[in-house]
């Protein structure tokens, strides 16, 4: 995972507003994601998210924190907060994948919100080398 200049601004930001360092700063077009260490998340939403607030005032952005774990599947199942899946499994071929099992309305209300999708799937590849979720 390689950061350029801009990531390294946001995440000294961050740090400034929050006294927290992340992991990793993910540009989205209107979206800052920062990946935090399990034990430094309160403290970078502040009291009623007012670090999350002030940070976006500052950067004109939308602040989004998720929670790194070592595990890519405990990562997945925090991220989709409220959706979820049955098990996780990992398919090692050409390309790693990550294939999530669910019933159809957790499925239905993941495929409502592509975006999502598709940002956890930016996230997943660059934090744990996986290249593609699969959802069934």
């Amino acid at each position: 995972m390689k950061l350029g200049n801009e990531e390294l601004r946001y995440m000294r930001a961050l740090e400034t507003v929050a006294g927290v360092s992340a992991r990793d700063c993910i540009i989205f077009k209107n979206k800052l994601v920062f990946i935090i260490n399990a034990e430094g998340i309160g403290k970078a939403i502040g009291k009623k998210g007012s670090n999350v607030k002030k940070l976006s005032e500052k950067m004109g952005k939308n602040i989004e924190l998720m929670e790194y774990s070592n595990d890519a599947a405990e990562f997945v199942k925090k991220a989709l907060g409220s959706i979820r899946f049955e098990k996780a499994e990992i398919l090692d071929g050409e390309k790693k994948a990550m294939q999530l099992s669910m019933d159809f309305e957790n499925r239905k209300k993941l495929l409502d919100n592509i975006g999502r999708l598709k940002k956890l799937k930016e996230i997943v590849k660059r934090e744990y080398n996986i290249g593609d979720i699969r959802v069934r």
